[in-house]
């Protein structure tokens, strides 16, 4: 058994982290998390607030502005005003989500209304897409679910499957 010290040199000696490749190698929703988990386990001061840079920045490009909270309350101003809190664009993207969210509902509630399987399906996979954008991993679960009832073809298991595994996956269930 190896000791603490032997262990520590072993980490010290890994290669550098390449945030920048992160960013350009992985979509939004597996890049935040894993510039997060650099920025809460890195020891060096430099790559926590480089990964914190980082994952601001895609964050801002996106509609998850709970997790864009979450890290600018970690930034804490250390990067300047270009990445302090933009309580505007916040505002904007919430609104925006809320209309959005809105319309996907009435959509879905029209569609079964006329009681057609097809929409209703894709207004549940619409509605699990919005809310995975957002960052509610749970709401888009129980939608990807709900579309199993509608689902009428192989293609549209496989689908509904392979959105289910991606949230839980997300949400380490």
């Amino acid at each position: 058994r190896r000791s603490e010290t032997e262990a520590r040199v072993m980490i010290e000696d890994l290669p550098p982290v390449d945030v920048e490749s992160i960013t350009t190698g992985y979509g939004p929703h597996t890049a935040v998390p894993r510039l997060l988990f650099i920025a809460e386990r890195s020891d060096d001061d430099a790559l926590k607030l480089d990964a914190l840079r980082a994952a601001h920045d895609v964050l801002k490009q996106g509609d998850n502005t709970r997790v864009y909270t979450s890290v600018v309350e970690k930034i804490a101003g250390r990067l300047g005003a270009s990445h302090e809190m933009d309580k505007e664009w916040v505002h904007e993207v919430d609104k925006r989500a809320a209309k959005k969210q809105e319309v996907l509902d009435a959509e879905l509630n029209g569609y079964k209304t006329n009681m057609i399987k097809e929409s209703i399906r894709m207004g549940h996979n619409d509605l699990g897409d919005f809310y995975h954008a957002r960052g509610d991993l749970n709401a888009a679960f129980k939608c990807y679910v709900r579309t199993r009832d509608y689902c009428t073809t192989p293609r549209h298991v496989v689908n509904m499957c392979l959105n289910v595994i991606r949230v839980s996956v997300e949400s380490e269930n």
